[in-house]
């Protein structure tokens, strides 16, 4: 009898996701059983209701926002790369749900975006490999790593929360080890405690949003609208919020408003769900197939 996957993403919210479409078109493209269900969790029931997940007999579930950090202490297990991390965005339920191992797809689907929209955008990188990450969360992580594997090094990190900010460089420093030491050491992994300030952006040759500022159409702040008046006309702007229609996130709108080059964070979805199809079915699938199913619903 075929195995039938049943595979989840969890979150809050996560109505808005596009993953049940990529992966049921991967489990169609294959002639694979199986269903991809929704799951909104609030951060208060995240342990609890993982728990209750598990045993429902799914094969595994993707993290989204709030729960890529929340999620790891109930787990049994991580691989390489989200130890590495410090954040996992895939989990595989095995032994009725009492193994749960995280990984991280997150990295190879932002740097294989990145590599992509660099040489499809034009963006000469010569004049500067200096980067800006707004955001101190599960998905930032996955973006500075991802930079360190293109070697790009010389990354400032912006929150709000200017003590968060600071708490999450020296976190993420400490999981990466060497690396990490290193880059603390040289002082190229680093906090920018104003943002609005003039020299905040200066030699950046890109910006990314790792924020969901944007997530829900609402307008960008102002001091972040401000912010990005400042960059070079070089850069290009990286949004990892997406939209669900054909049109631009507020972030690209504004970015095309003022010439800038920008990407949202589709292709970045569609990568890292590519991979973690693979993970949970031992099947790869080409990520054309997944962008077809967005193309039929007029999304990309």
């Amino acid at each position: 009898m075929p195995e039938v996957f049943q595979l989840g993403l969890i979150g809050h919210p996560v109505k808005h996701s596009l993953s049940p479409l990529l992966h049921e078109a991967a489990l169609l493209y294959l002639g694979l059983k199986g269903e991809y269900r929704l799951f909104d969790i609030a951060p208060e029931n995240l342990e609890s209701s993982l728990a209750e997940i598990a045993k429902r007999g799914l094969r595994g579930v993707n993290v989204t926002i709030p729960h890529k950090q929340a999620v790891m202490p109930f787990l049994t297990e991580l691989s390489e790369e989200a130890g590495y991390v410090g954040a996992v965005n895939t989990i595989v339920f095995d032994d009725g749900g009492r193994s749960r191992k995280g990984h991280n797809t997150d990295v190879y689907g932002f740097s294989k975006s990145l590599s992509e929209a660099l040489e499809r955008e034009r963006i000469d990188t010569q004049w500067s490999k200096s980067v800006v990450v707004v955001g101190c969360g599960g998905a930032a992580r996955a973006v500075v790593a991802g930079l360190c594997e293109l070697g790009y090094f010389d990354i400032s990190v912006y929150g709000r929360d200017s003590e968060k900010a600071q708490t999450f460089v020296s976190s993420l420093a400490k999981s990466m080890g060497s690396k990490g030491d290193l880059l603390l050491q040289s002082n190229l992994l680093r906090v920018i405690a104003n943002l609005e300030d003039e020299n905040a952006l200066r030699n950046k040759f890109l910006l990314v949003n790792a924020t969901p500022m944007g997530q829900d159409s609402k307008p960008l702040p102002d001091w972040f609208s401000a912010c990005v008046a400042k960059l070079d006309r070089r850069a290009l702007i990286y949004d990892l919020v997406y939209s669900r229609m054909d049109m631009a996130t507020p972030l690209e709108d504004l970015a095309q408003s003022k010439g800038y080059a920008s990407i949202d964070g589709l292709d970045m979805l569609i990568y890292q769900a590519a991979r973690a199809f693979e993970i949970w079915t031992g099947r790869a699938v080409p990520a054309e197939c997944m962008k077809e199913a967005l193309e039929r619903l007029g999304r990309c």
